[in-house]
């Protein structure tokens, strides 16, 4: 069901989608794979991020997330936001995995203090350098990775995929403010933990 696809931009208009849903809703399978490869570059990563970083997990993860998806679209409501729907699936098919082997969560990008892992200075310059900067890199890592999951999994979804509190409201089906307070615990504990990587005022 899952197909590599250089095409990371492969999108579908919310009218086309509905339409894709609808029909597959009446029993036209065919009709899911433009889905699939619409969100599967996303979904992949996110799981893989969910996941430590596994990438044979997260593909294994993210054929989960298809399949069950798939199984769950007779009962869809067309009325809820799709991608809310299939990154709720996502979230909790990673919490079980994670539940079952007791993996450790890496996260690729972070806030601390507004800066991601990409903010920090190339380590191309001296070996010094390149082990400072793989060191940051995993202590930040390893800080995401003891963030208890409900707040890894609010984090996640505002800094690396980039969705809105209302968004992940919907997603994770929680409250708004909820949202802002998991995800403001998160930055707490990340500053705290990391404080000693944060540039002087």
């Amino acid at each position: 069901m899952i197909r590599k696809t250089t095409d990371d931009c492969y999108q579908l208009n919310p009218d086309k989608e509905r339409e894709l849903i609808l029909s597959c809703q009446q029993g036209v399978q065919s009709a899911f794979e433009p889905v699939v490869l619409a969100y599967q570059n996303r979904i992949l990563a996110f799981c893989i991020t969910m996941l430590g970083g596994q990438k044979q997990e997260g593909e294994d993860a993210t054929q989960e997330v298809f399949i069950k998806a798939f199984r769950g679209l007779p009962g869809f409501d067309l009325k809820v936001l799709f991608y809310t729907w299939l990154y709720r699936i996502a979230v909790n098919v990673c919490i079980d995995r994670k539940r079952k082997k007791f993996s450790q969560f890496f996260l690729r990008e972070s806030d601390l203090g507004g800066k991601s892992m990409a903010d920090f200075p190339a380590a191309s310059e001296t070996p010094e350098k390149m082990f400072a900067n793989q060191d940051i890199s995993e202590r930040i890592r390893l800080a995401i990775g003891r963030l208890p999951v409900k707040l890894k999994s609010a984090f996640i979804l505002l800094q690396q995929e980039g969705f809105s509190y209302q968004e992940i409201s919907v997603t994770l089906g929680i409250a708004v403010g909820t949202v802002r307070s998991r995800v403001a615990r998160a930055r707490e504990i990340l500053r705290k933990e990391l404080s000693d990587l944060r540039e002087p005022n």
